[in-house]
């Protein structure tokens, strides 16, 4: 660890490697160490890595008033950082909040990056275009507005409602802790009563740059705090990725904290953002900041008599749930996907008369019986 002194405070920060510089910012409430199992992967893959501590987190000084926790000041420290280590261009990586950092220093100093990537959160237009799902999701960002109110809710009963936010965190005792010092505490939201102030609700999204370098989204199926769409969309209208893009969904339960987990998907996707030469451009008729992943195709089921049916053998096995001689009188078929229009329809299959259902079974021996009688007289 080293210590770094940039516009007038001590930042902690972790380098290690040999190669091109890699910067990996890290969120709320994590410090440098979340990066722990990337920068091993890193590291192994031929690159050196730059990771600090924000102003306000971990080691890393906690300069008293809101005004020392303005986004501008976050950026300028992360671009002293680099200078500091005589990395001209470097890759940036970030999630959470050092997403957000990453993607505004993206846009103010596209001469300084190689390749974005972004774990958890967006482009800010993009979260300001996702509908009331996400700011229902984004319930806790105007909660943290209230100095006082929310160090007395996140500290009650033990830290009990922190917990529960950090439920799925892997370092949820070491956060509490942390969380333990006042000033630490109030040091870490003043981001959020700077980045995203109550006024941001109403007004329009940051009329941001395009971003020029290639980027790649990454986030989880189950993250409880964040929408596909906040990840995938944009207001019409609004900047986006221009540069080589590409998305990446994990499927996860709950993985708010995603560098956190030792995850081969997270360590790979996060060293091949690294790796832009590589990375194909891709070009969109509307500009967007992300690409959709790949959709599951629809699982046919092939129609066979033991379980179809008479009605559903007789309209060519497009029917389902209706009852089967192999379900048992009253019950129902597995439902059945429909096969694409391309695929020939399956086979009507003739069924024997033990087949029919019990309405027609009675209506035909209504109709032998009155045969009968018509004979008899």
């Amino acid at each position: 660890m080293m210590r770094v002194d940039v516009n007038g405070i001590g930042l902690n920060v972790e380098v290690s490697g040999e190669g091109p510089a890699v910067l990996l910012a890290h969120g709320y409430p994590d410090t440098h160490a979340c990066w722990r199992h990337q920068v091993a992967a890193l590291n192994a893959a031929g690159y050196r890595t730059i990771v600090p501590d924000l102003r306000g987190f971990g080691a890393s000084d906690k300069p008293a008033g809101l005004e020392n926790y303005e986004l501008d000041r976050y950026l300028g420290d992360l671009l002293a950082v680099l200078d500091a280590f005589g990395a001209e261009r470097a890759h940036l990586v970030g999630h959470d909040w050092g997403s957000a950092l990453v993607q505004i220093l993206a846009t103010v100093a596209p001469e300084r990056v190689n390749s974005l990537t972004c774990l958890s959160v967006g482009h800010p237009a993009a979260l300001a275009a996702a509908g009331w799902r996400q700011r229902e999701k984004s319930w806790y960002m105007l909660l943290f507005q209230f100095v006082g109110i929310a160090e007395q809710w996140l500290t009650q009963n033990d830290f009990r409602n922190a917990r529960e936010m950090l439920a799925e965190h892997p370092d949820a005792d070491e956060v509490i802790e942390r969380m333990r010092d006042p000033e630490a505490l109030s040091a870490g939201l003043a981001v959020y009563r700077t980045g995203v102030r109550p006024e941001t609700l109403v007004a329009p999204p940051l009329d941001l740059p395009p971003i020029q370098a290639p980027t790649l989204g990454v986030w989880s199926t189950g993250d409880r705090f964040l929408t596909e769409e906040a990840m995938t969309g944009t207001g019409p209208g609004t900047s986006a990725a221009r540069g080589g893009t590409n998305a990446s969904k994990a499927q996860a339960t709950g993985c708010s904290w995603k560098p956190r987990t030792r995850s081969t998907s997270s360590s790979s996707t996060t060293w091949a953002a690294t790796r832009a030469e590589s990375r194909p451009r891709l070009s969109h008729a509307a500009p967007r900041l992300y690409r959709r992943s790949h959709l599951r195709p629809f699982r046919t089921v092939p129609c066979t008599p033991s379980r179809l049916s008479w009605r559903c053998a007789r309209d060519g096995g497009r029917v389902s749930g209706t009852s089967s001689p192999a379900a048992g009188p009253g019950r129902s078929c597995r439902p059945v996907r429909h096969a694409p229009r391309s695929a020939a329809p399956p086979r009507a299959w003739p069924q024997p008369a033990r087949s029919w259902p019990p309405r027609r079974r009675r209506w035909r021996a209504a109709s032998r019986r009155r045969r009968s009688c018509r004979r008899a007289r």
